[in-house]
């Protein structure tokens, strides 16, 4: 017995005009650009720290309490600005120079992303950053400021004066670097175009069957690609075509988004 599907039913979706951003994406580590790792004075018995990350403290704020001997002598920071990281926390012995916890200046924070070499190749200084994951409701916005082969490095504005409270231990964050802007392009989502060998492709509906018509693509970012050829403004497509959807089948249903 031959099974007989009838018309599959598809989403259409209209190639549009507007901003269209191509940005490069990677994961990078968030820090201040001031930063002051608080060590022991001395071999000793260290009290517990009852700070915590995001904590503020002043020039000469006892930390906790080093008993060297018979006495206990103040740990003091040696700068003001805010707990970044606890390093030893808990009491106990600890060594001469052993790292107790880092104090850093939260007004200037930088963030730091390694790319692969394609990627970091279109990036440019001044290029707008946006950082997320990082513990914020909202993204962090940075800008370019030094870029050394695949490392980037980017400066942020307007920074939260509860960053590292809302950081706490995170250290690696999300960050994607704008690297153009085409503010008229004509585009379509990015599920509506798919490769079909060595092209790419989309299907448009003529006669109440799709179509495949080979397009060209100039750029494309997670959400959206960038039209060059062979689909014109207005005109509608399928979008997530899915296995179902061949040259010459039947379609219907159709919903315009």
């Amino acid at each position: 017995f031959a099974v007989i599907r009838g018309p599959e039913s598809v989403e259409l979706v209209q190639a549009k005009r507007g901003l269209f951003e191509f940005k490069v994406n990677g994961e990078g580590m968030i820090r201040s650009k001031s930063r002051y790792t608080v060590t022991a004075f001395a071999e000793g018995r260290m009290r517990r720290l009852t700070l915590k990350v995001g904590d503020e403290v002043t020039l000469g704020y006892i930390l906790t309490e080093i008993l060297v001997g018979q006495n206990y002598e103040s740990l003091r920071a040696g700068t003001a600005g805010v707990i970044s990281k606890i390093l030893r926390g808990e009491g106990g012995k600890v060594e001469r120079k052993e790292p107790v916890l880092e104090i850093s200046d939260p007004t200037r924070m930088e963030v730091l992303v390694e790319l692969q070499p394609s990627d970091a190749e279109q990036v440019h200084m001044g290029d707008a950053i946006t950082i997320s994951k990082w513990g914020g409701a909202e993204p962090l916005k940075g800008v370019v400021t030094q870029i050394n082969k695949t490392q980037i490095t980017g400066e942020l504005r307007e920074i939260p004066e509860d960053i590292f409270r809302k950081l706490g231990s995170r250290t690696q964050v999300e960050v994607g670097i704008q690297v153009a802007q085409f503010p008229d392009a004509l585009k379509l989502p990015i599920g509506a175009a798919f490769k079909s060998k060595n092209d790419w492709t989309v299907y448009k509906v003529e006669d109440g069957r799709a179509r495949k018509k080979r397009v060209t693509i100039t750029n494309r970012n997670n959400e959206e690609v960038m039209i060059g050829a062979g689909v014109s403004d207005g005109e509608t497509v399928i979008n997530h075509p899915g296995d179902l959807v061949k040259d010459s089948v039947r379609v219907t249903s159709v919903v315009l988004k």
